[in-house]
């Protein structure tokens, strides 16, 4: 699991926009390596998140997308993301680590 923070405005409206074209879902489902995936994970914690995921041998993985609280606020999930790291991919980024 890997949680990123925003507290900046802009950010913030973007990702809730990202929220929004998929009908306001909570949890977005999808597959590592997906155009939805591209779009709703940010290229480098994407691949933070399959250096992870093949570093434990996980096949899904839970990305959040939160609003820091401040101390008039509380934080807030934006938006999630379950993805699932189809084995040949996986075994593929596998074989590029290893190089």
């Amino acid at each position: 699991m890997e949680i990123k923070t925003r507290v900046a405005r802009e950010r913030i409206r973007a990702f809730e926009e990202i929220r929004a074209k998929y009908n306001d879902r909570e949890i977005i489902i999808c597959y590592i390596g997906s155009p939805i995936f591209e779009e709703v994970v940010e290229e480098d914690h994407a691949a933070q998140l399959m250096v992870q995921m093949a570093t434990v041998g996980a096949d899904w993985a839970v990305y959040i997308v939160a609003q820091a609280g401040t101390q008039v606020g509380t934080g807030r999930i934006i938006y999630a993301v379950m993805s699932l790291f189809p084995p040949i991919l996986f075994e593929s980024f596998i074989e590029r680590m290893s190089c």
